[in-house]
This record gives structure tokens, sequence and C-alpha cells, in this order.
């Protein structure tokens, strides 16, 4: 190799940064306000960890809107920013990481308090933070390196504590979409963020954004899908397709995608495969063009 080259390739290291030590690359999706950029103190998914965030959505609207015999399932579902704002994109990115460790819970914070704390932990609206130890009660500061969970395995868990029966079609909703598409979850903290200044340890590094589209363009790809495969049971619906906000039409959108008994019955059958309902999330992911912000490297 010349003096050339070798002076070009420690120039872009020197630009690029340190990388993770046995670093592999991992090819993740976000969810969140087109305000944002980046992945630190905030949640990724693989494919199908993201197809179930996503398409929940509707059986968070039912529990927080239209559920009158049931409850939210959880501290914040009603408010998430990254459920309920209207401006939200989904973006790809390759994350280079040093292994994995406990997951940790990433939420933006609202009214002074970071979402799920025990005690409650001030911070400053709009900004994004962590919080580990797996339970509501618990506490801990997250580890540097990546995080990762089962979605199955973490979701699941709600039914195990919960009275399914007082919940109602919701939280059946959601455990069954999580426990038939399968996915994980990620948490990338700043103290293992390499491009950090802040980092206790360089475990993670944010390598590629690869692509962010609108998510209203995705939301609407998705359910024209899932209305055209259901389309019998979308039609007896009073006002059709034409709301999604509707009882009967959330009713069908996962009797198409879980099943006629989903919202009654944990792990009952039906509906499509896991990789199935995967495939109508990534096929609109890829068909919604690119936003400009990603054009403009603004990433």
């Amino acid at each position: 190799m010349s003096l050339a080259i070798v002076a070009m390739c420690l120039s872009a290291a020197a630009r690029d940064g340190p990388v993770p030590p046995n670093a592999v690359t991992v090819e993740v999706y976000h969810v969140n306000q087109a305000n944002y950029t980046g992945i630190t103190n905030m949640n990724t998914a693989d494919a199908a960890g993201d197809a179930f965030f996503d398409m929940r959505s509707l059986s968070t609207f039912y529990a927080c809107h239209l559920n009158s015999s049931g409850r939210p399932a959880y501290p914040g579902q009603c408010t998430n920013p990254e459920e309920v704002s209207d401006n939200l994109v989904i973006t790809k990115v390759e994350v280079l990481a040093d292994g994995f460790a406990e997951y940790g819970e990433c939420n933006v914070c609202e009214n002074g308090f970071v979402p799920m704390t025990h005690p409650p932990q001030k911070c400053e609206d709009g900004t994004y933070h962590c919080r580990c130890s797996g339970s509501f009660g618990r506490d801990a500061p997250c580890p540097a390196t990546m995080g990762r969970v089962a979605v199955a395995e973490l979701i699941g868990g709600f039914s195990k504590y919960m009275n399914m029966n007082t919940t109602g079609p919701s939280m059946h909703w959601m455990v069954n979409l999580a426990t038939r598409v399968q996915g994980l979850w990620y948490s990338t903290v700043t103290a293992g963020d390499c491009d950090s200044p802040d980092r206790t340890s360089c475990s993670w590094k944010l390598s590629k954004t690869v692509k962010e589209i609108n998510a209203t363009c995705h939301a609407n790809l998705v359910r024209k899908k899932i209305e055209t495969l259901g389309s019998k049971c979308f039609n007896d619906c009073p006002a059709g397709t034409t709301d999604p906000h509707t009882s009967c039409y959330i009713h069908c959108y996962y009797n198409t995608l879980l099943g006629p008994d989903s919202a009654t019955v944990v792990n009952g059958t039906g509906g499509l495969a896991g990789g199935e309902i995967v495939q109508i999330w990534t096929d609109a992911f890829d068909t919604c063009p690119g936003t400009k912000a990603l054009n403009r490297g603004t990433l």
C-alpha cells in the first residue's frame, strides 16, 4: 500500500472518529419526530421490532380513546410523542456495536419528568432519556453497551402480571402482535456513544443513515394493504375504510393481522404469519420516498 493511500485511510479514520472494537453492523429502524437526529438515548429496532411498534399504534388509540371497559397498558401510553405526534418520520440506520447488554427504555421527557421513572427523575421537556432495571418500580443507569431485548419477551411479560380481562382488546392486540412478529428492540445511551465527548466507553457508533421517510406515507400504504386483505370485514364497517380511528376499523385491522379472536384470546389462530406482517411493513418503507432532510445530508 502506498504512503498516499495510508495517509488517506488515517485521515478518514481521524475524521470519522473512534469505532467500537470487535464491532458488528446492526441495521435498525427508528420512529420519532422529524426535528430529532441521531439515535443517542433512543430506542431502535430491527424490521420486525419496529413493525410491532408502529403497527400497534391503533391499539394505543383504542386504549386511550375508545376502551371504556379497560385502561392503558402502561404509564405514558396515551401521550408518547413517538406515537401521537403529527410530524413523525421513520429512519433506517446502520450501527456499529461491540456486543449487547441490558435494554433500556428510552423516551422523550414530558412535563419535566422522565417517563416511567421511580422515583420520578426531573428532565428538560423534549430531551431523550433512558432507564434500566426492567421494572416500573426500580431505576438504574443503563450500561454503555448497546442494549437489546426480544420484543415478545418484553411485551409478553405484561400478560403475566396483568388481568387481561380488565385491559380490554388493546392489550390482547399488543401481546398478540408482539408474539406473532417477534423482533428485537435496541437502546443506545450517551455513555457508550463513540462520537460523544461524554462517553465512558466506545461501545456503539451510528455509522450510516440509510433512509428517512414520512410516517404518514408509510401508515397509508400499510393500511391500504391490510384493507385489501380484510376487505370483507372493512366493508361491513359503517364508515368503511374512511376513518381508521373507529372501533369497527380497528377491530378489522387486527382481525386481519392476527385472527378473529385476537381481541379476547392470547396466542389465538388465524390472520397472517409474522413474516407476512413484517413484509407489509418493510414493503411500505421501501416504497415511500426518502425525505429532503436525508438528501440534504442533515441526518
